[in-house]
């Protein structure tokens, strides 16, 4: 639910092919002469437990704040399953992951793009995605590589929260519900002693909480994204970005595990990773927000214009044709 009173987002619901329905939040911030020339549409992809609200949590953590003064327009989603948003069915023979990656490439981004990208003056699409969010948008631009008549300007790709190797003495998950809101406090804000985000992210652990489908979680528990991730990492092309929190008790969070994310992307033509200091898993609920915001929208504005500048193939035009 939301929890920011003063929020700049308003809802949106958008119908689907196939009896699917997505909502979430946008901000739109209107034109300017300062706006950019070119401008990216940022998809906001939450993770586990969270809804689009993630991303708006309270006056000081909230992504409209770096969407205002940048002038770049910013969608966050429910993702499937949550709130109104229609659960995707899962065949027996793929996984969720690897379904709401063909989803947000095949379905989502595309009607999102012609919608609100193109509405917006936008120039390419830019998905910023937290911890279980992150897989989708990594199958979703390993496909978009693929295509050679692309239905939407990819121009990267932003996560955090998400890695390979699974930090130390990394919390046991809850074994009832009763355990569930304290275990997901200290996932997200980090261990208490470090007081590492507000009070206002402390108080929105409860409002902000979601179930979700048991097997986004299990198939990273089980180990059966990381049989067949590479595959998909592989294959990403566009510019990557990605923040390790420092205090991530999901993720080990070591500069060395930041260089080894970025050798599974061998193909991106750019990664930008960091170890993010003195932040713990959830850096959009932290002390750190204000200034991961500003790097990542940052990111997307490079990103776009270097798209749109090396003349990159927009939709409806084969890559041969640009």
């Amino acid at each position: 639910m939301a929890t920011n009173t003063q929020s700049q987002f308003s809802p949106f619901r958008l119908e689907l092919e196939n009896d699917i329905t997505i909502t979430g939040i946008h901000h739109f911030p209107s034109p300017s002469s300062t706006s950019p020339t070119y401008r990216p549409l940022i998809v906001l992809l939450h993770g586990g437990t969270c809804t689009a609200h993630n991303f708006d949590i309270s006056p000081s953590l909230t992504a409209s704040t770096a969407a205002e003064s940048l002038s770049i327009p910013v969608i966050s989603i429910n993702r499937p399953g949550y709130l109104e948003s229609t659960p995707l069915p899962i065949p027996s023979n793929s996984t969720f992951h690897k379904e709401l990656g063909r989803f947000l490439h095949s379905d989502l981004f595309p009607a999102l793009w012609q919608k609100y990208g193109i509405r917006n003056n936008c120039t390419a699409l830019v998905p910023l995605a937290h911890s279980l969010g992150s897989p989708g948008i990594i199958v979703a631009a390993a496909l978009h590589a693929q295509d050679q008549v692309p239905k939407y300007p990819l121009a990267g790709i932003i996560f955090s929260g998400w890695g390979i190797h699974q930090a130390p003495n990394s919390p046991a998950p809850p074994s009832g519900p009763s355990e569930k809101l304290a275990w997901k406090q200290l996932i997200m804000l980090g261990r208490p002693e470090l007081h590492l985000g507000p009070s206002e992210a402390v108080e929105a652990i409860g409002p902000q909480d979601h179930d979700m489908d048991p097997a986004e979680p299990d198939e990273i528990y089980s180990g059966h994204w990381w049989r067949y991730w590479r595959s998909y990492s592989d294959e990403v092309i566009v510019p990557v970005m990605f923040g390790q929190p420092e205090h991530d008790l999901f993720w080990e969070g070591t500069l060395e595990h930041v260089r080894e994310v970025e050798g599974c992307f061998p193909k991106a033509a750019r990664f930008d990773g960091s170890l993010v200091m003195n932040a713990p898993h959830a850096l959009e609920w932290s002390y750190c927000a204000a200034g991961w915001y500003s790097r990542c929208f940052g990111f997307a504005l490079e990103v776009t214009t270097a798209y749109a500048l090396k003349g990159m193939p927009q939709p409806g035009k084969s890559r041969s044709q640009e």
